[in-house]
């Protein structure tokens, strides 16, 4: 193969896009697809280096294998034994857990499966998982595993029918990692069986008719088209954008284009990737991407706000930095068997690293966090503790049995506080006041389960529970409902948690539907004789509270008009509904918040046991805001 310095190019922007989308920079939503970018060069090069060694006949996996031990293996070591130390002194235990956890994946090429199991990609949790990133590498090395194989034995068997099997295949896998994001994202977006296909895009673009079929304008316009397609992803896709699936094939092609376009007589868009700054880019591209998670997850780890656009360009080039050196004295060298000439040395190496890697991840799990690094870590469990907590998600079936009293217990039911967890964290409030009045309720709190109903989104086991709540209310009762109103119709703007989980197709659709079924639902408490009330929207915080607060001991703030802003939409719901039909609500900021900032610690005691759920201390301010609705 011949050096081809536009795929080079071609790295610089996907990992750029990787990068600005992962600092937050607004204009490009979608710079996740720098990934799948990736996906379609490694299927085109790795194809046309197995090709080119059959086409010799001196192809040998162990040759294959060993090219990318070294290509990839030292780099990434070096990335995980710096994570292991800056974890170790920085990490809470629950946190120092889950990366040891990741890191034993990450050396068995299983951490897509692992991050599969704990987060979604777009979920701010992601901001404490420093190796959250190697999961596209554990596709890479899961395809390289099996492919090689595949593509011999089609070779020995099939030859004349070598590229269409593989676009047969491809087709096939397109079609069904289509339907499996129907059924799940998640799943879809972490797993190779269902990546393949982007793959073996690149791997067709090694069929000869790529090389030789296309005038010069044809490969100038492929080019142009190809980067039109990448450009409208970057700038229009977001993480509310359908993918992968059929989502993803637009960036796919677009890179298929460029790469089918440069390679040939170079067109207008190869000479500008093959400019040197954006060379010089895409061959640090591996260790660029290596370093800038971790860089950006331990830099915000303490850290009250996310990185500003000033700060985020300093981390930026620190992990430019961190790769430069990378490259040069750790990534050239292995390749160039500088260091380690001798395979059989490399691979005993490798293997002992691999192998105290695997120690230190054990020893972090079975040492539970190693919590002896930090002295008072139980006062930390105490904050995080709260007074109903115990009451939250009892099954339907055991809920008359185990049914959670709140007030004075000694006094007939008057009231009930339903709703998801948020109903559990605010109960102490409505227990304070009705011990005061004396005056009994129960509580009922499921977590993830909004007080809804007729609402799409939901699942069966909610929609159940909802609707058993419903059926077993007393006339003259007052029901208070709360919920995480936000994180059902759209992200936070705050925290980047919340998705429109009541309608996929739109933020904007999802709000309909908890306009529509919250009005649903207060017909019918009010067919039961029951008068609703709304608990709305409350605070909510970048970070967990406690936690920031037993390691900085300071609180966080957030601005009152940057918490109104966002909860602007739900709350003119509210509004709708509060003129239009007569229902009262309490607006909890009134008592957390002053004029300019709600506080999250007072008296040097944390108001939340998270980054939105109150604490009882934090729900004990606000029970004079529901004495009247008792009496």
């Amino acid at each position: 193969m011949h050096y081809r310095r536009d795929i080079d190019g071609l790295r610089a922007i996907a990992v750029l896009a990787v990068i600005l989308f992962h600092f937050g920079f607004p204009a490009i939503s979608g710079g996740f697809i720098g990934v799948d970018i990736f996906f379609v060069i490694s299927g085109y090069l790795i194809t046309s280096i197995i090709v080119n060694d059959l086409n010799k006949g001196c192809f040998s996996f162990g040759d294959f294998y060993l090219r990318r031990a070294r290509r990839i293996l030292p780099a990434l070591y070096v990335v995980l034994i710096a994570s292991a130390v800056i974890s170790l002194f920085l990490f809470l235990p629950k946190d120092l857990i889950s990366f040891g956890k990741s890191l034993a994946s990450t050396v068995f090429f299983g951490s897509n499966i692992f991050f599969m199991s704990e987060t979604d990609y777009f979920d701010s949790s992601a901001l404490v998982k420093p190796l959250l990133h190697t999961w596209s590498l554990s596709v890479e090395e899961q395809f390289y595993f099996i492919f090689p194989f595949f593509l011999v034995l089609i070779r020995k068997f099939q030859s004349r029918h070598f590229f269409g099997i593989i676009f047969v295949c491809f087709v096939l896998n397109l079609i069904l990692s289509e339907f499996a994001r129907d059924l799940s994202q998640t799943k879809t977006f972490y797993l190779s069986p269902l990546r393949a296909w982007e793959f073996m895009l690149g791997s067709l673009l090694t069929h000869p008719l790529a090389r030789d079929l296309g005038s010069m304008r044809v490969r100038h316009s492929a080019g142009i088209v190809g980067a039109v397609f990448l450009l409208f992803c970057l700038l229009f896709y977001t993480d509310l954008t359908p993918f992968p699936g059929f989502g993803a094939l637009l960036p796919c092609m677009g890179t298929a284009l460029i790469i089918y376009a440069g390679s040939g007589p170079v067109s207008i868009v190869s000479k500008i990737l093959s400019l040197k700054p954006m060379v010089y880019i895409g061959l640090r591209s591996y260790s660029l991407y290596l370093w800038h998670w971790p860089v950006l997850v331990f830099s915000t780890y303490m850290a009250s706000e996310p990185p500003g656009p000033i700060l985020s360009m300093v981390l930026i080039l620190l992990a430019l930095l961190m790769s430069i050196l990378t490259y040069k004295f750790v990534e050239l060298p292995f390749r160039k068997k500088k260091l380690f000439p001798e395979d059989c040395k490399f691979v005993s190496t490798i293997v002992l690293i691999s192998a105290c890697l695997l120690v230190v991840a054990a020893g972090l799990t079975v040492s539970k966090g190693w919590p002896d690094r930090f002295k008072g870590i139980e006062i930390l469990e105490q904050h995080k503790a709260t007074a109903f907590g115990h009451c939250a998600d009892i099954p339907v079936a055991d809920f008359q049995n185990t049914k959670c009293k709140v007030g004075s217990a000694d006094y007939s039911e008057s009231f009930i506080v339903w709703g998801d967890s948020h109903a559990y964290a605010i109960a102490p409030a409505i227990d304070k006041a009705s011990h005061e009045i004396r005056k009994s309720g129960f509580l009922s709190s499921n977590s993830g389960c909004p007080p809804l109903v007729n609402a799409s989104g939901l699942d069966e086991n909610c929609s159940v529970y909802n609707k058993y709540i419903l059926e077993n209310l007393n006339p003259g009762m007052t029901v208070f409902l709360s919920a995480r109103w936000n994180y059902y119709v759209k992200k936070s703007k705050i925290n980047h948690e919340g998705f429109p989980s009541l309608h996929l197709a739109s933020e904007e659709r999802s709000m309909d539907v908890l306009k529509n079924s919250l009005i649903d639902t207060i017909a019918a408490i009010r067919d039961k004789g029951a008068r609703p009330v709304i608990i709305r929207p409350e605070v909510e915080f970048y970070k967990d509270v406690p936690e920031f607060f037993f390691l900085t001991g300071l609180g966080i703030s957030v601005s009152r008009t940057e918490l109104e802003e966002n909860n602007r939409d739900v709350n003119a719901i509210i509004d709708f509904i509060s003129s239009e039909h007569g229902v009262s609500s309490i607006n909890v900021l009134d008592l957390l918040c002053d004029a300019d900032a709600c506080d999250s610690v007072v008296d040097k005691e944390p108001l939340y046991i998270d980054n939105d759920h109150l604490s009882s201390i934090g729900a004990s301010k606000l029970s004079t805001l529901f004495i009247d609705f008792l009496r």
